[in-house]
Order: C-alpha cells, then sequence, then structure tokens
C-alpha cells in the first residue's frame, strides 16, 4: 500500500481522543459516513463514548450485567462538564489535527453511537473532510471475508516544558488491518443480544479498535463498511492489551438506522433527522437497501420503538 492510500485511509478511519486538565486517553476508533468539509459525521461504538463519559463523573445507566431487549430502543445524548472528545485526522504523513466531537448521538441499548464532528477555527481552512466510507447495513453471510480495522497499538506520550505549566501530548498510533471471516451471527437468543444485533468474526479485537468499521472484502477495491468493532477477549489484563480473537464481537450497522440527528442541516434549517433519511437523501452511502428492509423506524421525536430487518 502506497503513503498516499494510508494517508486516505487515515482519513476516513480516525483515532477517538479524550482530554481533561492533564490528561490524554485513547478510547477507540470511529469512521467517517458523511464528509461535509470542515465537518463531519462518524460512527464509533457506543462504549467508546460512555468510556469518555465516565472520565467526566457520568455514571453508567445500568448495571453490568442488565440484559435490555433491543425492542426497547431509546434515542440518548452524552453531554460532557470537563472532558473533551475528539479524533484525530491525519493531514498528510507528519501532521495531524484534532476535530472536535460536537455532538454524540446513541441509540440505546445498541453498541452504536454516531458523532457530528468539526474543526476548531484556529485549523487551517485547507483541512478538510473530503473522503468517507461506504456502508453495507443488511446483514453479513457466514463466511463473508472481512478486515477488522482500528487504532490496536497507540502510545501517548507527555511533555513538560520545566520553564511553564505548558504540557504537549504526543500521539503515536498505527492503523491495524485484521483479516478474517464472519463465522456466526447473533441473535435475540444469544446472551451478546444485549447490544443488538451483531455477529462473530475470526480475526482479533484489540481494545484500541472498538468503534473502527468492519470491512466487507467482497466489494473489491471499494471501501465499504459492514459492521463495528466491539469486543474481543484478553489474555492480559493491561488497558492496551491486544485481542486474541477467541471471542471477537462486532456490531450490525442496521440498527443504527433509527439513530436521531439532532441538529442536521437539512432545507436551510437544524432539525432532528434519523440516519436513515440521511441514506436517503445521499449524505450517507449505503449498499444494503435499508430503506427497503429496516421497518419500524418512526419520525424523530418518539423515543422508544422497536425496529427490525425484513
Amino acid at each position: 500500500m502506497s503513503i498516499s492510500q494510508k494517508i486516505a485511509l487515515q482519513q476516513v478511519i480516525l483515532p477517538v481522543l479524550a482530554s481533561t486538565p492533564g490528561k490524554f486517553i485513547h478510547l477507540g476508533s470511529a469512521f467517517v459516513i458523511a464528509a461535509l468539509g470542515r465537518q463531519a459525521l462518524l460512527m464509533t461504538a457506543a462504549h467508546v463514548i460512555r468510556e469518555g463519559a465516565q472520565l467526566d463523573g457520568h455514571r453508567p445507566k445500568h448495571h453490568p450485567s442488565a440484559l435490555p431487549q433491543f425492542v426497547n430502543s431509546s434515542n440518548t445524548q452524552t453531554f460532557l462538564r470537563t472532558a473533551k472528545l475528539h479524533v484525530n485526522y491525519r493531514e498528510d504523513e507528519s501532521k495531524g489535527h484534532l476535530a472536535d466531537i460536537v455532538h454524540t448521538y446513541i441509540n440505546d441499548p445498541s453498541d452504536i453511537a454516531l458523532l457530528a464532528v468539526g474543526f476548531p477555527s484556529h485549523i487551517p481552512e485547507k483541512v478538510l473532510f473530503r473522503s468517507r466510507l461506504s456502508l453495507d447495513s443488511s446483514p453479513p453471510a457466514v463466511g463473508t471475508s472481512i478486515i477488522a480495522a482500528g487504532y490496536g497499538d497507540s502510545k501517548m506520550s507527555i511533555i513538560n516544558n520545566s520553564d511553564s505549566d505548558l504540557f504537549v501530548f504526543g500521539f503515536q498510533h498505527k492503523l491495524d488491518y485484521r483479516h478474517g471471516k464472519v463465522i456466526e451471527l447473533l441473535g435475540r437468543n444469544d446472551p451478546s443480544f444485549r447490544c443488538g444485533p451483531g455477529f462473530r468474526i475470526d480475526a482479533a479485537i484489540s481494545s484500541g479498535m472498538s468503534g473502527g468499521p468492519v470491512l466487507n472484502k467482497n466489494y473489491g477495491d471499494r471501501i465499504v463498511a459492514c459492521g463495528i468493532n466491539t469486543s474481543d477477549i484478553s489474555l492480559s489484563d493491561a488497558r492496551d492489551a491486544t485481542g486474541s480473537g477467541m471471542r471477537a464481537t462486532c456490531q450490525a450497522l442496521w440498527p443504527a438506522m433509527a439513530i436521531t440527528v439532532e441538529h442536521a442541516g437539512l432545507d436551510g434549517a437544524i432539525r432532528p433527522t434519523r440516519l436513515l433519511e440521511l441514506v436517503r437523501l445521499g449524505f450517507v452511502s449505503d449498499f444494503g437497501n435499508p430503506a427497503l428492509h429496516v421497518k419500524g423506524v418512526p419520525e424523530p421525536g418518539i423515543k422508544k420503538f422497536s425496529i427490525g430487518w425484513e
């Protein structure tokens, strides 16, 4: 893969970071699904955002052992007080920029979140979101060849200038690609259904890869996401431990069609809209044709509902 190809991928698959006073943490990965110049809409795993919220003193809504049914979906947002969330955008081989995560949107209890991000004013105007990943929200078939992508190996360093209170954070990261295939589909009778429909793969998912895309290799040169890296079993207790691949679980994409983007700019106005409408309008590319298959998505404003794939 050429350097230009690597940079192109690092402009659509991005690390998610959290900053608090005196601290910088790598939370996971995300990927661009709508590129709008200085702004973009990204998709990630909801638990990546919730981990950032815990830095801000928020408590989880449910005990970890709770098994909520997906039929009782609820739209939620996460508001932070002192912690700030960012994605790291790679301008070229040597330079990156932090874009701010301005809004987060989650559809409980699925492990999917949408992120509205934007470059702050001090970032050069030439730095723009220009590319996006296409989606295939249809449930992938067992045996589908995939690549699990994300930033599994990262190092954060802090350099303190002894003459001032200025801290400089260094972030070293590598975009990992783990090749494998879909080995099992997860449905209502599986305990993992607490996070919504999903599937398992035989490629390892490291912790920093959470929220990154599962790419469907059946599309050839086109880069198409068919799932989200969610969890795996690690053989180490270290936070940055490498996944074993023994129970690599991924979130299916079609439940995301019910997520409400509260601050969408459509028809010259800011109004709430479902992701499904953004697909219909062409802001998001989806080869799975969710408008035909996803049933039960209500108008924005309805908080609890039941959806399905037909």
